[in-house]
């Protein structure tokens, strides 16, 4: 994510996101201002990760290559259904 930090006048975050059988984690940093997040749950409680994502609304979601089908399950119950995978 490119960002003119300087001129921001808005948040700019971006957020990576782990989905295991046993659970999920998810860190947000701000870009704008360095402020960093985490939080974590049970794995049958993803709404609470998809919510943080859908308040925190990052430009970018990065997920553990190969993991792009559970982090998209999880992004599906927030309404944030694009899901790409990294440029090789």
């Amino acid at each position: 994510v490119e960002v003119d930090l300087e001129a921001a006048k808005e948040s700019v975050s971006i957020a990576a996101v782990l989905s295991t059988p046993r659970g999920w984690g998810l860190a947000l940093i701000d870009l704008s201002s360095g402020e960093m997040r985490a939080a974590e749950g049970p794995a049958d409680d993803l709404k609470t990760a998809a919510d943080e994502l859908y308040r925190a609304a990052p430009r970018e979601i990065v997920v553990p290559e190969g993991e792009e089908d559970e982090a998209a399950a999880l992004l599906i119950r927030g309404d944030l259904r694009q899901v790409r995978g990294s440029p090789q």
